[in-house]
């Protein structure tokens, strides 16, 4: 199959309910996907804008394991997530926040060379190729992330000044991630399509 056909399908799914945590395309994303999906040689495969979330995994490497206990893709309250410390599971829970992340399909490996160039210039150090057997995948991930364990065998480790603190420094880091998703939007749409105009 090759690249035009592999994007048809992706992106006639693309905005259909899918099997994330989120069950859908993040609305902070749509118009930076939207723009990526509009580009002859691009396509998402996946995505997310940033999160705050409480996660325990059970020690387990299996993902279906892990148990999210709150998950936010826009900025928190400590009431917000007061309710899902009342009965926490026996494994450690950790606070985590993560940056923006995204999976591009791109036409050549010269393209993704192009964008692996153009997003470690605009901010995304943490950027590679994550494929290169069927397709080539760009990975594109943001620096903003931090892990705190707050909990074990069902009991809080820290005071709740402690998890306003970690809220508020999540909060300030997916603010920025969100601030730099809209820089990086108005620099593919000069890198990629304002280069070709008249």
């Amino acid at each position: 199959m090759d690249f035009d056909q592999q994007k048809k399908i992706v992106l006639e799914k693309l905005f259909k309910p899918d099997k994330s945590k989120k069950g859908g395309v993040d609305e902070k994303l749509v118009p930076l996907i939207n723009l990526i999906n509009s580009h002859n040689d691009f396509y998402t495969t996946s995505s997310c804008s940033g999160r705050i979330m409480l996660f325990s995994d059970n020690d387990s490497k299996i993902k279906t394991d892990a148990s999210w206990l709150f998950v936010s893709h826009e900025i928190i309250t400590f009431e917000q997530i007061e309710p899902s410390l009342e009965i926490l599971p026996e494994a450690i829970t950790s606070f985590k926040m993560e940056g923006m992340i995204l999976h591009i399909a791109c036409r050549t490996l010269e393209t993704a060379k192009q964008l692996i160039i153009f997003s470690q210039n605009n901010g995304y150090k943490h950027t590679g190729l994550l494929s290169l057997s069927k397709r080539f995948i760009v990975q594109i991930m943001g620096v903003e992330r931090f892990d705190a364990p707050i909990a074990k065998s069902g009991s809080l480790l820290v005071s709740k000044e402690y998890l306003k603190l970690l809220i508020e420094t999540a909060n300030k880091k997916l603010l920025k991630t969100h601030n730099k998703i809209d820089l990086f939007f108005e620099n593919f749409k000069k890198e990629f399509f304002d280069q070709f105009r008249l």
